[in-house]
């Protein structure tokens, strides 16, 4: 991945991030695509946003972000 598209990652990542009060992390390593799917269903009736993203690019963005 190019610099300027990370950059442009890191961007976005900063502005959904804005204003957000909590964040929790976690891995998805072994879920199955059905599973996930119904993960997000179930959480975006909670008006909870799953977001998979790159660890190096989140970090980034959150040292950014302060």
């Amino acid at each position: 991945m190019s610099k300027p598209v990370k950059a442009m990652l890191r961007k976005e990542l900063i502005r959904r991030l804005e204003g957000v009060d909590s964040l929790v992390v976690l891995s998805l390593a072994g879920v199955d695509g059905p599973a996930t799917n119904q993960l997000r269903r179930s959480l975006r009736r909670q008006n909870i946003l799953l977001a998979v993203v790159k660890n190096a690019i989140a970090r980034q963005a959150l040292k950014e972000e302060r």
